[in-house]
């Protein structure tokens, strides 16, 4: 074991290291094993271990772990046990090999490739289990003290777990204090034997709750294949198919939270992808001027989240701060099939080049789930002491335990131990005009039908200029589900809209059919000194975006009301109910129940606003390009987009504070006044004291919201209060539409809507060298400005809230979306790019050792080195005030007093040790906006920091025999691994309010080697 290691002192990845302090008169050592297994040593200085630099730069900030030796530690004995412990490591191979030839000279050949992969990753992960004593029932404490972890101030153990001398430690025997003398669980006591005990105390209270750090694996295993066959059938008709599949496959995939809980154990999920395609081409030229292509494909693609335990008989159980060995809730999948034809006929004739064809595509994206109406289609149980209550007096517990930590925590495992059921959830999925039993996925497809046509002109009106005109025509229907399942409100849900309190879901599309998609398209290109050694090139065309199928199937299909269902048990808990009788869970109810929402309920919905349309783009651009000299162009362009209908999503349950007077209400009461509105809003609020106002209650209950002027979230507050089936409105006398204009969800009502829109400007320049007398390089300049309403994808997340940095891309005012109209996330002012590749002058034929031969050009030819850069400046971002000032949805921007939004810079604060990115000094410019009112700012005002990276590598050619040769490559990624910070916290009222800490975007520099053989 290590003495003085500390969970908020080492740590992986960087997730919580701070700095090291120590007594000043005591000399500690330290060591860093980062990812890549090198190590830096050091002393500390002044009582703090200082941050490891490395040529000038943080690069091992937040890479590895940090290890403590104190004085009193053996130096050998310290670095074996620092050898022995487990570490993560990172192990990829990639082997392949392409072929190809004919089958029948001039008639039949063929093409194939395959591609493998596999990567062993393994981290260091910790979790929480019972102590031996803790797991019989026997539970410890601290008499009048409270329990701790070893190697924090007041711990009750040492590194061993072994409580520490002079300590008065308590026991309660679990099962002997049971009242109705049942003992221990038998489940339990099943489930706990699959955990081992723990070894790491320095987590958990020490004496009862501990920590099992071990190295839990993940493996990633790929191939890929395609193969191609072409078939020249007669001198008019020629024909290839090709078939490409693969497998792209993560066991106990991390980022699904599917490691092992523990060593030996199963994955708890499986990520398997299937993807397959299938294409078949025929060209036919029935004359000489004329050739049709026509191609037919089919394109299946599956994403399957595989929990290899699953089982919908078994419940899965969940204990606070526990880690449960198994997992037998089922997982989700999801399919989308792509049914694709195209024919494309083109006709010369003079000076043009007519083109006429369709692009049909049919895509059924099915979703198979596990997860339902935010349970699971098997059991959930907990062992909740809010629900099955742990009575002190009945359960004779110990009066000199700690109450505000050690109490709560004996009071779970008592019923955890016990077997003391908390609920029983389980979902449960719509069949027919009933709900299908326990353990029944949900099963839905989506139909999306594309058609498109198109119509175009290659012109040369004279040798030197060439026009493009086109004109598409795209129909983007609206998706259909075979078993009529798909539903919509009765009326339409949106901004603006009117309100109700009765809504009902019928059959019916969710939108109109989109067929009005006209997109013309012009391109000219014109040689003015009709040379071929500079070209004026411009266009401008209409394009129209595809719907996302993933954002429909995901948001909305399964949120359909009756679709789906969930049944939560509490009764059983709530009469002491014990594991060893638990009650089977079935629905009373029918899908029709559920189509028309009771009103008023704390619910939620997601819907589509039926006047959803297709995202449109309008694109052009005008450039020139010049020779300059033999193989080397330079280029300089002007891009332009404004794009309109974008996909978006907003909370129609903006909370209404203006034209219903709540602003002024809030505001007098915010002075030590009394308002009439307040006093009879808050009139029943049975929180309200027979002895005091709706007024005075405000300043008692919402003091801090008083203080940030944070009017909006008391009025979510007091709009989502239902009493007695009646809302706080309702109670008053006042309007049901009050605050929100739907009360039947009265926790949100998300829009997704196609009303977000954006515009980008760019001039981009460019030198570029094409591959001759052993070197090639391109080197690109772009300057730009990408400005939006929306940056954030809608199909992962549909409404960003609070003050994440994607929620400046919810609308902060649904009336008003030109508020968020600022620069992108992802805009990048200057950006620099380059590439090159450079032939080392020496061997055969080159400038050094060209008549060398035979085994020395083996060693001194062949080379070759190749790069690629980037210098970018950083990314804009936002700083909130936290406070809902504006909106209950996204908090308000701060206000910046004289900022230019140059303000920040990545600094090493000698004051905490830390990275920060705002000074003090910056820090106190900013301040939360008045109530009601917005940020002088406002969204994406700042900019996190720039980024830079350098990759290169080392390629060596050995020519063997004939045309074989053999190709070893050298390639590094982040050279120089510098780092690129990661924004800083970014709200005014946190306390670490404008620092960075260890938080990083670029990824470490990364080896790997690779090995080539080509005959």
């Amino acid at each position: 074991t290590l003495d003085g290691i500390d969970t908020n002192e080492s740590s992986a990845g960087g997730s919580n290291f701070s700095p090291l302090r120590t007594n000043p008169d005591s000399l500690v050592e330290f060591k860093v094993i980062t990812s890549n297994f090198t190590a830096e040593y050091g002393r500390n200085s002044g009582g703090q271990v200082a941050m490891i630099t490395r040529s000038g730069t943080n690069d091992l900030r937040g890479t590895g772990f940090y290890f403590l030796r104190r004085p009193e530690l053996n130096a050998n004995e310290w670095e074996n046990n620092i050898n022995g412990l487990p570490k993560q490591q990172f192990v990829q191979d990639i082997a392949g090999f392409s072929l190809g030839g004919p089958i029948r000279r001039g008639r039949t050949f063929f093409f194939g490739n395959l591609q493998v992969l596999r990567a062993d990753v393994t981290r260091v992960v910790t979790r929480t289990v019972l102590t031996e004593q803790a797991r019989q029932g026997i539970w410890r404490y601290v008499r009048n003290a409270r329990n701790q972890p070893a190697g924090v101030a007041g711990a009750s153990v040492d590194a061993s777990g072994n409580p520490l001398p002079g300590l008065a430690i308590g026991t309660y025997n679990i099962p002997a204090s049971d009242p109705q003398g049942l003992g221990l669980d038998p489940t339990i006591q099943a489930t706990l034997a699959k955990t081992p005990l723990p070894n790491n105390f320095t987590t958990g209270d020490g004496l009862n709750l501990a920590g099992f750090t071990f190295v839990a694996p993940e493996q990633e295993h790929q191939y890929d294949s395609v193969i191609k066959i072409d078939h020249v059938l007669t001198s008019r008709h020629y024909l290839f198919v090709r078939p490409a599949w693969g497998r792209q496959n993560t066991n106990c995939d991390s980022v699904n939270g599917g490691q092992p809980r523990f060593p030996d154990g199963s994955c708890i999920v499986n990520t398997k992808r299937d993807p397959y395609n299938v294409a078949a081409n025929w060209r036919w030229n029935p004359g000489s001027s004329v050739v049709n292509e026509m191609v037919a494909g089919v394109n299946p693609f599956a994403f399957d989240f595989v929990i290899p335990t699953a089982d919908p008989s078994k419940p899965t159980f969940s204990a606070v701060g526990l880690t449960m060995p198994e997992e037998f809730t089922v997982g989700n999948s999801r399919a989308i099939d792509t049914w694709q034809f195209v024919d494309n006929v083109s006709w010369f004739k003079g000076a043009h080049a007519l083109k006429f064809g369709t692009n049909i595509r049919l895509q059924r994206h099915t979703d198979v789930r596990g997860s339902v109406a935010g349970a699971n289609v098997a059991p959930a149980v907990n062992f909740s002491t809010a629900v099955n209550t742990v009575d002190p007096t009945t359960f004779r517990l110990p009066a000199d335990i700690n109450i505000a930590f050690d109490r709560p925590a004996l009071q779970n495992n008592v019923n955890f131990l016990l077997g003391r059921v908390g609920s029983i959830s389980q979902g449960f999925v719509q069949r027919g005009d009933q709900y299908g039993p326990g353990g029944t996925l949900f099963e839905f497809a989506a139909w999306f039908r594309e058609l498109d046509f198109f119509a175009q002109d290659n012109w040369k009106p004279r040798p030197n200029v060439t026009v493009d005109l086109g004109l598409r025509w795209e129909l983007k229907m609206a998706p259909t589900n075979p078993d009529d399942l798909i539903r919509r409100p009765n009326q339409r849900v949106a901004v603006g809209a009117d309100p109700s309190r009765t809504l009902q879901w019928e059959q019916g599309a969710l939108y109109d059919n989109d067929v009005n998609n006209i997109g013309p398209a012009i391109g000219i290109a014109w040689d003015p000194g009709n040379n071929g050694k500079s070209v004026v090139r411009g266009n401008y065309r209409i394009a129209y975006d595809r719907i996302n199928t993933f954002l429909l199937s995901s948001a909305i299909f399964q949120s359909i009301p009756g679709i789906t269902t969930s049944v939560v048990n509490t009764a059983f808990g709530q009469a002491g109910g014990r594991l060893r009788n638990l009650p089977a869970l079935q629905p009373t109810t029918k899908p029709a129940d559920f189509l028309q929402p009771p009103a008023p309920s704390n619910s939620t919905i997601r819907v589509v606003d039926p006047e959803f349309q297709s995202p449109r783009t309008h694109g052009w651009a005008i450039g020139y390009q010049r020779e300059i000299w033999k193989n080397t162009a330079v280029q300089a362009t002007y891009i332009g987009r404004r794009a309109d209908h974008l996909f978006g999503a907003y909370d129609a349950h903006q909370v209404e504070i203006r034209k219903n007077g709540f602003l002024e209400a809030f505001n007098v009461v915010r002075a030590g006044g009394q308002s009439p509105l307040m006093n009879q809003l808050l009139a029943g609020d049975t929180r309200r004291r027979a002895d005091e106002t709706g007024s005075d209650m405000v300043r008692r209950l919402f003091a801090s919201s008083l203080t940030l002027g944070s009017l909006a979230a008391v009025a979510q507050d007091f709009a989502r209060r239902v009493q007695g089936g009646r809302t706080l409105t309702e109670i008053a006398g006042l309007s049901p539409y009050f605050f929100v204009p739907y009360p039947q969800f009265l926790n949100g009502v998300t829009v997704i809507d196609s009303n977000d829109y954006s515009r980008y400007h760019a001039l981009e320049l460019a030198i570029d060298r094409r591959f001759r007398d052993g070197y090639s390089y391109t080197f690109a300049y772009t300057w730009s400005r990408s400005k939006d309403t929306r940056s954030f994808d809608p199909a992962f997340t549909v409404v960003s809230t609070a003050n994440a940095q994607s929620a400046s891309s919810t609308p902060f005012d649904i009336f008003d979306r030109d508020l968020n109209y600022s620069l992108s996330d992802f805009d990048r002012t200057h950006v620099m790019q380059g590439n090159f590749v450079f032939e080392l002058p020496f061997g055969e034929g080159k400038r050094w050792g060209r008549n060398g031969g035979g085994l020395a050009n083996q060693f001194i030819g062949g080379w070759q080195i190749s790069g690629a850069f980037t210098i970018q400046t950083g990314r804009p971002f936002t700083i909130y005030s936290g406070s809902n000032t504006f909106s209950n949805i996204v908090q308000t921007p701060a206000n910046c007093n004289n900022c230019s939004g140059s303000e920040g810079g990545v600094f090493d604060d000698p004051e905490t040790g830390l990275v920060w990115y705002l000074s003090r000094e910056e820090r106190a410019l900013f301040s939360t906006p008045g109530a009601g009112e917005f940020s002088n700012v406002g969204r994406n005002f700042f900019r996190g920091d720039g980024g830079y990276n350098l990759n290169l590598g080392l390629t060596k050619r050995f020519r063997l025999f004939r045309n074989q040769t053999l190709e070893y490559r050298l390639e590094a990624t982040n050279v120089t691994n510098i780092p690129t910070f990661g924004f800083p916290t970014a709200t005014t009222t946190s306390t670490i309010f404008g620092r960075i800490r260890d938080s990083v975007t670029s990824q470490a520099r990364q080896v790997q080697m690779g090995l080539k053989y080509t005959f």
